[in-house]
């Protein structure tokens, strides 16, 4: 996940986007999760909440999954709520 974190908080300069602006900052969020709880627990298995990655600044949902999960889905992509 160095690789992700790395590129997680990245600001774009001159980007005045609140929602790519909310999205790096999710992604730092839940991977700061991902990190703790992989350290605490070192079980790919535990099931950890994280935040939705959409982008929507009024956005509070919070996607349940095992750590094993978050690592395979933000690989893909953001992680996201069913909207």
């Amino acid at each position: 996940m160095s690789s992700a974190t790395s590129s997680a908080f990245q600001h774009e300069p001159g980007s005045d986007d609140p929602a790519a602006e909310n999205r790096r900052i999710r992604r730092y969020v839940n991977i700061a999760t991902y990190v703790a709880a992989k350290r605490r627990e070192g079980n790919d298995l535990i099931v950890r909440r994280f935040v939705c990655e959409c982008g929507r600044v009024d956005c509070d949902e919070l996607v349940a999954m095992p750590l094993a999960g978050f690592e395979a889905v933000s690989r893909a992509g953001p992680v996201v709520a069913h909207h």
